[in-house]
């Protein structure tokens, strides 16, 4: 084999190698960033699962705290304005709250109640039968949904 013949063989070589070690490298580097983006989506997931429980957990005592209270018992019977607003409006904000509806146990509204910025005289976006569903299996339920302000 002649010179030229050896030098074109390790160019060639040099060449396919450095083309594998630049596809290597690239794989590798692809790989640890999906690794990376993987986990920050998991931690993105858990952050917002915790949240979610967080809130959660603030309306639950809310939910729990004023059904079994003797007064709300009262105020559905008597729907004493004056005490809605003393006890269900000032707690809004205590709870980080957007709303508040009560209800008689046929679903029919008693009062309504909403922070700030947000509609204060509708009703749930749930027909009474729709209700009636909802709280067939349990009188708490916890759910979310799109008010196109901030979730509720």
């Amino acid at each position: 084999m002649t010179i030229r013949g050896k030098i074109v063989r390790l160019i060639i070589t040099l060449t396919g190698l450095f083309a594998i070690g630049i596809f290597l490298s690239d794989w590798s580097e692809s790989r640890r960033l999906n690794e990376f983006l993987e986990t920050f989506r998991r931690d993105k997931e858990i952050n917002l699962d915790k949240s979610v429980e967080n809130y959660g957990n603030n309306l639950k005592t809310f939910a729990y705290d004023y059904t079994y209270w003797g007064e709300m018992v009262n105020f559905i019977k008597s729907q004493n304005r004056n005490w809605a607003y003393e006890n269900l409006e000032a707690v809004l904000a205590t709870f980080n709250t957007h709303g508040v509806w009560v209800y008689e146990p046929d679903f029919d509204l008693v009062y309504t109640v909403a922070a700030p910025g947000f509609d204060r005289t509708s009703n749930l976006p749930f027909s009474k039968e729709e209700l009636r569903t909802i709280f067939q299996k349990s009188w708490f339920n916890h759910f979310f949904y799109q008010s196109g302000r901030p979730f509720m």
